[in-house]
């Protein structure tokens, strides 16, 4: 076995790892934005991003290792494994956001704070007697 055989083994091993762990582990990135409420949302994406980055630490501390020690592609079933775990749960769990405006999310995600939200505001409206038609133009 040669230098240049070894370090292109290395490459494509480092390539086709890298794509495994970003296919399935990329969507915390995307989802935290969506499903909080407004008034949660800068909390929650801190706390998600937080999550995210120790996660990837701990891939990072473990990943060497593993690679050097696992038989048989060991460690890229497991990354595999937890992929396709990522994959399907996104696939059957998460609901579908595309095309839909922040406030359409809390909908799809079961929340009903702000339908709650906007009655307070028609209540406070009537009270001050104002037309509700107003709080649909603010």
């Amino acid at each position: 076995m040669t230098l240049t055989s070894l370090t292109h083994g290395l490459r494509l091993d480092g390539v086709s790892g890298s794509s495994i762990f970003l296919s399935g582990f990329n969507s915390p990135s995307v989802l935290p934005s969506e499903i909080f409420p407004l008034h949660l949302r800068s909390t929650g994406i801190s706390i998600t991003t937080s999550i995210t980055w120790i996660s990837n630490f701990v891939v990072g501390l473990v990943s060497p290792r593993m690679l050097t020690t696992s038989k048989g592609g060991l460690a890229y079933f497991t990354f595999g494994g937890f992929s396709l775990l990522a994959l399907l749960s996104a696939m059957f769990l998460y609901p579908e956001t595309k095309g839909r405006s922040l406030e359409e999310m809390d909908a799809a995600f079961g929340d009903n704070t702000a339908d709650s939200q906007r009655e307070h505001l028609e209540c406070i409206y009537r009270e001050l007697g104002l037309p509700v038609k107003a709080l649909l133009t603010a």
